[in-house]
């Protein structure tokens, strides 16, 4: 079509040159003068015939830069993921577990009200023996938020079913939570031991802008009865719902009564466990998406009298599994795992942790 164009327009300016002289008749020269005319609207036709995809493109390409940014905004967050992630992956299985793990949330709402995200991460974890089969757990972790608006209540899950805790990352009611995988034998004597050793603290903004620090301290919140379950967590009705136990705390019962809290900044949690000696390791996982710079373990109470103790580090960040520590090494009195990487729901880092056999030399290494 636009060699036609071309040609077309080549044609008629010519005849319109070669007829348009002052000596040929009057009759010629109106036939010059219309070819003349027409051989300018189909050269104007032939050029944007042949431009029309850069046009096109152009065109395009200013009205995603006007307007793209603000129908983005427009739109929830879980939509946005899912038009570029089943562009990029397919239409196949497993790609919305993605999302949700990237958004810390369900990502339905609108104004991002149904997800959470920690732009820095530290975690603590100290783990002591109290009797030659027990040990207690220390953790300590704090969240830094982008401001967590409109959402006050931190929800805490124990359950010994790991299909409930899965469907806590994507039916909770409120964005803040924390889960617990505990055994069914131990579930239902977790919340009291949990509320006794509890400590929370957080920083807020009030509506002045001023910003406030309030440093951990004990809260028992307050168990969630079996008929209000549904007001924290949506699940199907084939669900086991004696399987599970909740603790909401209102985290503006932490702010001075003076304040209007307008965000959540930062959260600290400390909490404390009881668990068998030989269970062998201590692990943390992140229950929504964290940047997390190190993990420090304090292990210099945990080997017994007369003991040695060796250790193994492993880590499942987004960046890679693993830590250049493959081999068993002599038990510090602190270790500090470097991570400086996003971790997700369903990576960890864990401490492996046993005796030495009498075929180890307690101060050197041995192969796993």
């Amino acid at each position: 079509m636009a060699f036609v164009l071309w040609l077309g327009a080549a044609v008629l300016l010519i005849i319109s040159v070669a007829l348009g002289r002052d000596e040929v008749p009057l009759l010629l020269r109106v036939i010059a003068a219309t070819a003349g005319w027409a051989g300018g609207l189909v050269l104007l036709l032939a050029i944007a015939h042949s431009l029309r995809a850069r046009l096109v493109v152009a065109l395009r390409r200013q009205l995603i830069s006007i307007s793209g940014p603000s129908m983005i905004q427009a739109m929830a967050p879980r939509v946005v993921l899912d038009s570029l992630l089943s562009k990029t992956l397919g239409n196949r299985h497993g790609y919305q577990e993605i999302i949700t793990a990237l958004l810390g949330g369900p990502g339905r709402d609108l104004f991002g009200g149904d997800t959470v995200v920690s732009r820095r991460t530290s975690v603590h974890l100290k783990i002591e023996s109290v009797t030659d089969t027990e040990c207690i757990n220390y953790f300590t972790w704090t969240h830094e938020y982008s401001g967590v608006r409109n959402s006050h209540k931190l929800v805490i899950f124990a359950t010994s079913d790991r299909e409930i805790a899965s469907l806590v990352l994507t039916e909770r009611t409120y964005p803040l939570y924390e889960v617990w995988l505990v055994e069914e034998e131990n579930l239902e004597d977790f919340i009291p031991a949990l509320q006794e050793s509890l400590r929370v603290g957080v920083t807020y903004v009030d509506a002045a802008g001023r910003r406030h620090v309030v440093e951990p301290r004990a809260q028992r919140g307050e168990e969630v009865v079996f008929r209000y379950y549904d007001q924290f967590l949506r699940l199907p009705d084939y669900i086991d719902r004696k399987n599970l136990r909740m603790v909401q705390l209102d985290l503006h019962d932490l702010a001075d009564e003076d304040h209007v809290v307008k965000s959540v900044e930062t959260l600290t949690v400390r909490a404390s466990s009881v668990e068998s000696f030989d269970l062998g390791y201590l692990m943390w996982s992140p229950p929504h998406p964290c940047f997390v710079r190190s993990v420090t373990f304090d292990i210099s109470r945990l080997a017994r009298p007369g003991q040695d103790l060796v250790h193994l580090v492993l880590l499942s960040t987004v960046k890679g599994a693993g830590l250049p520590m493959n081999r068993w090494q002599p038990l510090k009195d602190q270790i500090e795992v470097p991570v400086d990487s996003w971790m997700l729901s369903g990576h960890n880092v864990t401490l492996l942790y046993r005796p030495t056999t009498s075929a180890e030399s307690p101060d050197a290494a041995c192969t796993d």
